[in-house]
Formats: C-alpha cells, sequence, structure tokens
C-alpha cells in the first residue's frame, strides 16, 4: 500500500471515530432522560395503582340509582339511591390522605365516599372484597370483619365467599370515613 492510501484510510477511521464519540454524549443523555421520565411516570401513578374512584354526574333523576365499581382498596362496587334530582355532580372515592378518626383494633382497609351534594343521597348500599388471606393473617375470622363509618359500626353481612376472597356488604343513609375491620374497647 502506498503512504497516500494508508494516510487516507487513517484518516477516514479517525473521522469515523470523530462520528461515533460526537453521538456518545447524545445518546448518553437521552437514555438518562428516558430513564428519568420512566422513573417519575412510575412514582407519581402510585396513588393511580392503590386507587381513586371519581364519577361526574351529568344528570341523576329523583328517585334513581346508580351502580359504580371502585378501585379503592377493599371497596368493590357500590350502589347510590338518589332522593332529589342530581345536576352536575362528582362523587368520589378514595383511600384518605389524612386519617379523620383513628380506630382500636384491627383496620383491613379504609376510605372515604364524598359528594357535592349529599343531601340528595337518601342511601348506599356498599360490597367489599377482601382476601381470606389478609382476614386470617390479622388474627381474625370471616365473621368477626365489620364496616365502620366515622367510628360508628354498620350492619354487615358476609354476602359470599369465593375462591380467595370473601365478599361483604353494609348499608348507610351517610357519607364519610369508612373503614373495614374489628373495632376493640
Amino acid at each position: 500500500m502506498t503512504k497516500k492510501k494508508r494516510a487516507s484510510k487513517q484518516a477516514s477511521k479517525e473521522k469515523n471515530n470523530l462520528r461515533n464519540s460526537d453521538k456518545r454524549p447524545f445518546w448518553i443523555g437521552f437514555t438518562i432522560l428516558l430513564l428519568f421520565s420512566f422513573v417519575m411516570i412510575i412514582i407519581f401513578s402510585q396513588d393511580n395503582l392503590t386507587g381513586q374512584t371519581i364519577q361526574s354526574i351529568s344528570l341523576m333523576p329523583k328517585d334513581s340509582e346508580l351502580f359504580m365499581e371502585a378501585k379503592v382498596d377493599g371497596l368493590k362496587d357500590l350502589t347510590i339511591y338518589f332522593s332529589e334530582q342530581v345536576k352536575n355532580a362528582r362523587i368520589i372515592i378514595e383511600k384518605p390522605k389524612l386519617i379523620g378518626w383513628k380506630m382500636t383494633g384491627v383496620e383491613l382497609a379504609r376510605f372515604t365516599i364524598s359528594f357535592t351534594d349529599p343531601d340528595k343521597i337518601s342511601s348506599i348500599d356498599l360490597r367489599s372484597k377482601i382476601r381470606k388471606d389478609k382476614i386470617t393473617s390479622a388474627g381474625l375470622s370471616k365473621e368477626e370483619v365489620k364496616f365502620y363509618l366515622n367510628g360508628k359500626e354498620l350492619e354487615t353481612t358476609l354476602e359470599k365467599i369465593d375462591g380467595s376472597y370473601v365478599f361483604y356488604t353494609t348499608s348507610s343513609t351517610e357519607l364519610g370515613e369508612f373503614v373495614i375491620g374489628k373495632k376493640t374497647n
């Protein structure tokens, strides 16, 4: 090979290395940005994974009912019965950020239900879905589990046992902070 060809090949290799080295900072920065974005999405979506249900209501006639599923810890679904016509309202079911009342005993689940026009609700039926192993690991029998609303025990019915889940039902004429578990004195 002649000196010119060797020099040309050497220059070509250096040029390619220079091009590749110019792209490295871009790809490193892009990878860091992508990883950072992924981590932030995971961190900020945790509340959505644990549950919050928001139902907007445009219009519900007087004496009507609304069934809805809830993706909130312990609560499976609910039916709301309206005593008055409701317009432009919102039902929010969520895990409370601040605990409104402290329950002495065993707490399996806690959630709040709020509504923009609570005086227009005649009653609400709730159905919970609790894992059997969660009940037994808390030292409770299936029959001991109750619903509580703002510290007061609600009449609770063990509806059914299906696979590894136990279903309970209750009714209330009020909304607020609900706890599923067993209160001790």
